[in-house]
């Protein structure tokens, strides 16, 4: 028996419901997707390894972390 292939279009709706454990995942995943991006992002990784104003700041005890 032969199969075909479904050409039909597919919408998938997602329903989260706040301050659930599904809502957190789905949060968590979201963090850890846009990590991911920044992490391969070559424009964005090199300027992660220059520390800001605020950051020299905080490193030499003249300003309270963010």
């Amino acid at each position: 028996m032969a199969t075909h292939a479904n050409l039909s279009a597919v919408h998938v709706h997602r329903v989260l419901v706040p301050q659930t454990v599904e809502d957190r995942i789905c949060a968590l995943q979201d963090n850890k997707r846009e990590i991911i991006n920044t992490a391969l992002d070559e424009g964005v990784s090199k300027s992660l390894t220059r520390l800001s104003v605020g950051e020299l700041q905080y490193l030499f005890g003249l300003r309270e972390r963010d």
